[in-house]
């Protein structure tokens, strides 16, 4: 008897209000179970339009469009809003959480299964940096007075979010670690997938190289993009960085002071002149810290050479050979690794890095992640008489 034979499923995400790596992933975990409702906080119709009939909104979505906009400012009611969901009805509970979609109330025999994104980043790996560096808007700063007390409770509620998880699948090695010393649990590893198939196209449709480095990225501050701009200032090679954001014109008036017009700021890059834009280029810049760092399949992909910080999880996609990494975020460090692939440019092989980046597709993280719930469930499954 399959393992899903006469199961109801259902599963639960932290919010779909924007569209980014988590969640794709809740999107690819649905697409497994098609008959599977997805319970949420928040919700944009607009969106996320392909899973409308499924989606089963919190009492949040009632709140006016611009307090949904910034639920952030409403995460003390995020455990109350997953703690009252009503799953009795399912067999299984599958979670695409990285904050507290994992607080659920199960019954006995209930299957949770959690794929963890990370932990809460604000209660346990980065509690200093998000007080410190994301500072709250004017009008709510005497939160600051009760915000001992608030991580307390919310550490409070994610731990006992934590204990109704039967299974969890960590999206990188580096979450792994996290989840075994934040959860005291042990977790399986299943990397997301990547639609390299875009990538995979742009590089065969590009017949030569650029002369030109490419980075993209929000420009915020833990995404390091000024020091690829001071480093690129320093060595003057030409570079194209796209992404925007509340660091974009600080970096702006570093390159306009330095007056270094081998430095090109793109702005917003479609989807379209992202693929064209990396195939092309000689290499790609990659500072920030990740705890999976799927755009680094996408590199690969396209046939372009990372050079990274190999920190977190971006060191499992990217083995030695595979990329030129680089151990601190410093303008150094950076220069470092840019000296290293100048000097080993023609060792790389387009097809190598392609063939690398395939281990990481939507089919393989599907075909992964089916075959764990089966586990999952058959694991659970009372004794047969």
């Amino acid at each position: 008897m399959e393992p899903l034979q006469g199961k109801r499923i259902a599963i639960i995400c932290d919010d779909l209000s924007v569209r980014g790596g988590a969640e794709q992933v809740t999107l690819d975990i649905a697409a497994l179970y098609p008959n599977a409702p997805i319970y949420t906080s928040i919700y944009s119709k607009e969106l996320f339009p392909e899973v409308a009939s499924r989606v089963r909104p919190s009492i949040l979505q009632w709140l006016p469009a611009p307090l949904r906009r910034r639920h952030q400012y409403l995460a003390f009611l995020m455990p109350w809003v997953f703690w009252r969901c009503d799953l009795r009805e399912y067999d299984v509970l599958i979670s695409s959480c990285s904050r507290f979609s994992k607080c659920l109330t199960t019954r006995p025999g209930q299957v949770h299964i959690c794929y963890c994104h990370t932990p809460v980043r604000f209660l346990y790996h980065y509690r200093t940096e998000a007080t410190r560096r994301y500072p709250l808007p004017l009008w709510a700063r005497s939160v600051h007075l009760i915000l001992p007390m608030m991580l307390r409770y919310f550490s409070w509620e994610d731990q006992r979010g934590a204990a109704s998880v039967t299974h969890w699948v960590a999206n990188s090695e580096y979450i792994q670690g996290l989840i075994a010393r934040y959860y005291r649990a042990e977790a399986t590893v299943i990397h997301p997938g990547a639609r390299i198939e875009p990538f995979l196209r742009a590089a065969k449709n590009t017949l030569h190289k650029g002369d030109y480095f490419f980075a993209l990225s929000r420009f915020v501050p833990h995404k390091h993009m000024d020091l690829i701009v001071r480093a690129f200032i320093a060595n003057g090679l030409p570079i194209k960085i796209g992404g925007t954001g509340p660091e974009w014109q600080r970096c702006k008036q570093m390159i306009d002071d330095a007056n270094a017009t081998n430095i090109e700021l793109l702005g917003f890059v479609s989807d379209r002149d992202r693929e064209r834009l990396w195939a092309a280029a000689r290499a790609w810049i990659f500072p920030s810290f990740e705890d999976f760092g799927i755009v680094g399949v996408e590199s690969l992909a396209a046939g372009t050479v990372p050079l990274y910080y190999a920190g977190g999880g971006m060191a499992e996609i990217i083995p030695e050979g595979y990329g030129v990494p680089f151990y601190s975020q410093t303008v150094e460090a950076l220069q470092q690794a840019v000296e290293r692939f100048l000097a080993t440019e023609d060792s790389f092989d387009t097809s190598v890095l392609q063939a690398r980046a395939r281990a990481f597709s939507v089919e393989a993280f599907q075909q992964q992640m089916r075959a764990f719930v089966d586990h999952a469930i058959a694991s659970t499954a009372p004794p047969q008489h």
